[in-house]
């Protein structure tokens, strides 16, 4: 994983938790809009992960790539704890 792709899959899960921290309410979205939403920043990070392809992403890291509330996290746990494991692995973005 170069730093590049470290900056964009932080930059995703940032907008991720943005959107479902406020960002809905701020954008008026129906339930449908939302849901859709969430399903393309899931297609994004599906897109990244194969640009990246799984075996250049650290395992801890990709563990909580696929967790199943990724895409409605509104507190911005997984884009923290992804910079965390990214740092330690020397993976960080610049």
């Amino acid at each position: 994983m170069t730093q590049a792709d470290a900056s964009t899959l932080l930059g995703l899960l940032g907008a991720m938790a943005m959107y479902n921290d406020k960002g809905h309410e701020w954008s008026r979205h129906s339930p449908e809009q939302v849901l859709q939403t969430r399903q393309t920043f899931n297609r994004e990070l599906e897109r990244l992960i194969g640009h990246v392809g799984r075996e250049n992403i650290p395992m801890p890291v990709l563990e909580l790539l696929l967790a199943e509330d990724l895409s409605s996290d509104a507190s911005g746990r997984y884009a923290q704890s992804v910079r965390r494991l990214l740092e330690r692995s020397g993976h960080s973005p610049s």
